[in-house]
């Protein structure tokens, strides 16, 4: 049986970063802070519980100009937390200021 789309949903995380941070081949670095991701998905359903497939992730960087939102690769992302939490353990030693993501209830459509 084949998958069928049968909506759509958004979710909404916050992460913090202790450490300035660069995005894939992106040269502009973004300081560290605590940012807004929100991951969009697809819902497939086939013949077993639906299935969520992230189709995009968006950052959202505030600055003193307003908000910009940043479409990111998920891989980029999380090159970006595992070079934070490195850098957090080499600098400060056993763990110290490791990025969190704090997870909430996401829309549904």
């Amino acid at each position: 049986m084949a998958l069928e789309r049968a909506g759509t949903r958004v979710t909404s995380a916050s992460i913090t970063f202790a450490h300035a941070f660069k995005l894939g081949g992106d040269t502009r670095e973004l300081p560290p802070g605590t940012y807004r991701i929100d991951t969009h998905e697809d819902m497939l359903c086939g013949a077993f519980d639906p299935v969520f497939v992230t189709t995009s992730i968006d950052l959202v960087v505030e600055h003193s100009g307003g908000t910009t939102t940043r479409t990111v690769p998920p891989s980029d992302l999380l090159v970006a937390i595992a070079m934070d939490q490195t850098r957090s353990d080499f600098l400060e030693g056993g763990g110290e200021g490791l990025p969190t993501i704090d997870r909430k209830e996401g829309s549904a459509s």
